[in-house]
């Protein structure tokens, strides 16, 4: 269901989305691009709905028009225009400062296409469909051919993607994601376990014997999954779930939310990442899960598991062969782990641990 207004004037924020979309546009169709004209015509609807007053059914369809687009249509316009300005600088450092610029791109579409929904079904489809952003890679973008391309634009997109869902949580009423804790309880005992999962991941790497193949590009792609993957697999959906469930709420998010997570690494499949090594990296990505949400629910602390799953993709990108065939040492390591998540979910979900994860899991929801 769809709660639209019949006439509402362009904000600022959405000129300037329009402007962008026809620069871009023009650029493209000088390229002799059909994506050009597909950027002009969804600024011109846009436009055209905003500063007339067309009928109510122009209104839906130009509303659908931006809904589905709009991510897909920005991200292009955003990106033609910053390789357009590497072209006129000849700098590929421009596009650091193009993507400060870009932050704000999406929340114009949160607010006026995305916030009007009212079923939570729809809703969290809007959310999954903004989450194209931290996944396309550097062709989406029209950014190929450059080096920073494919690192950054996964890093832009995710902060896109973290602004715009930000926004539209608060829009539809639930909680705050960021600070859920109205006391510290419980960091007296989570740095030793945090120490140990760290080690653990720091030894997979075979640190520090890899780390001089650190380079920025790795850490803007970890980045984009400490920041991306987790607002949406700790912050989002959980509070979708914690709505729909009547029963079992606190273990049940966890669980559906990680086993979420983890499905969501089957996208490696697409890249031509082979089956046995993805089927491993969807358990791993389960298995931790688990344990950033256990993080988060406890400390009511959202920096926390971004922080951790930055720092552990990372380590997985130093580790040797991280791409190539997994052994019986590697499911060793992993049914370590998983006995390790479960049983910390078994210790905190239970008694006055639990009861506080269930408090700042309301919170979460907005109830």
């Amino acid at each position: 269901m769809l709660k639209l207004t019949l006439h509402q004037p362009p904000t600022t924020a959405a000129k300037w989305q329009n402007g962008l979309l026809t620069v871009a546009g023009v650029v493209l169709l000088s390229r002799g691009t059909v994506w050009g004209l597909v950027l002009a015509l969804v600024a011109l609807s846009g436009a055209l709905t905003a500063v007339t007053r067309p009928p109510a059914w122009w209104r839906r369809v130009d509303h659908l028009i931006q809904l589905l687009a709009q991510p897909a249509a920005l991200a292009l316009a955003w990106g033609t225009v910053a390789g357009l300005l590497v072209e006129l600088t000849g700098q590929e450092g421009v596009l650091y400062l193009a993507g400060l610029l870009a932050l704000p791109l999406w929340l114009p579409w949160a607010r006026c296409q995305a916030g009007p929904l009212c079923s939570p079904g729809a809703r969290l489809l809007a959310l999954l469909w903004l989450f194209q952003l931290p996944l396309a890679p550097s062709t989406y973008w029209g950014l190929d051919g450059l080096s920073l391309g494919p690192s950054l634009t996964y890093l832009v997109g995710a902060l896109g993607f973290f602004g715009a869902g930000l926004a539209l949580l608060e829009q539809w009423g639930f909680g705050r994601p960021f600070n859920l804790a109205r006391r510290k309880d419980g960091w007296q005992v989570l740095p030793s376990i945090i120490l140990l999962v760290l080690a653990f991941f720091l030894v997979r790497s075979n640190w520090p014997n890899n780390w001089s193949r650190l380079t920025v590009p790795l850490v803007m792609t970890a980045l984009e999954a400490g920041i991306g993957e987790e607002f949406l697999c700790r912050a989002a959906l959980p509070a979708f779930l914690v709505r729909w469930l009547s029963r079992g709420r606190l273990v049940g998010t966890i669980v559906l939310s990680s086993l979420a997570f983890g499905l969501l690494h089957l996208i490696n499949l697409a890249g031509g990442q082979g089956g046995a090594f993805t089927a491993y990296q969807v358990a791993m990505a389960g298995v931790g899960g688990l344990l950033y949400a256990i993080f988060y629910l406890y400390t009511g602390q959202l920096w926390l598991p971004m922080v951790l799953h930055a720092f552990t993709d990372l380590t997985g990108a130093l580790a040797p062969a991280s791409n190539s065939a997994v052994g019986r040492a590697d499911w060793g390591n992993l049914a370590v782990l998983l006995a390790l998540a479960l049983g910390l979910l078994a210790y905190f979900a239970t008694g006055k641990r639990g009861r506080l994860m269930e408090a700042h899991l309301m919170r979460l929801s907005g109830e």
